[in-house]
């Protein structure tokens, strides 16, 4: 329980909510653009919820989606192994094939194992 007084500052709050909403479509504007360009059938489709691999495993399965493609944020190994993976999620529960799509910092990325 929070003491009277503190909370979080909903002006804020709002504003990187609305800032992070407004991100999100002009990247399905800039894939939707992209794929329309090169005649690839598709549809996206979203759900906000707390637990994404379980949800991205439903709508294909209720879409009846031909293939998933997810991206990954290049998590380190510890990392991944801590918070756990959507993309490695999705390939193990998804009945259809999945294409991951690193992100592009990552591959800058080197890890040494001795």
């Amino acid at each position: 329980m929070m003491p009277a007084g503190l909370g979080v500052p909903v002006d804020e709050w709002t504003s990187c909510i609305q800032s992070q909403i407004a991100r999100v479509r002009r990247l399905e504007n800039e894939y939707q653009d992209e794929l329309i360009s090169k005649k690839i059938r598709f549809k996206l489709a979203g759900s906000a919820s707390l637990h994404p691999g379980p949800a991205i495993i439903q709508i294909t399965e209720d879409e009846g989606a031909d293939m998933v493609v997810v991206g990954s944020r290049g998590l380190d190994i510890i990392r991944r192994s801590l918070l756990g993976s959507v993309s490695d999620y999705v390939i193990r529960h998804a009945h259809v094939p999945v294409v991951v799509c690193p992100n592009v910092i990552s591959k800058k990325r080197h890890i040494s194992i001795m």
